[in-house]
């Protein structure tokens, strides 16, 4: 029985994280990588490291991962 505890404590975990995402209306994408250009919403992206899309039941969504330094 404690892999079910186990299994219980991640998607406990997993909810958290979910929460924590910030979400934002996709409006647009613009990504040409011969001029360097890397448009989200028409708002220059920078740092990002995984662009994830999406077009499920008719809809589009993005949900892209960005890498942040502190010294």
């Amino acid at each position: 029985m404690k892999i079910f505890s186990i299994i219980n404590e991640l998607i406990s975990e997993v909810g958290k994280v979910a929460e924590t995402v910030e979400r934002k209306q996709f409006k647009s994408i613009h990504i040409d990588t011969e001029k360097g250009i890397y448009l989200l919403n028409g708002e220059k992206v920078s740092m990002v490291s995984r662009i994830d899309l999406e077009f499920i039941n008719g809809k589009w969504s993005l949900l892209i991962t960005r890498e942040e330094l502190y010294v």
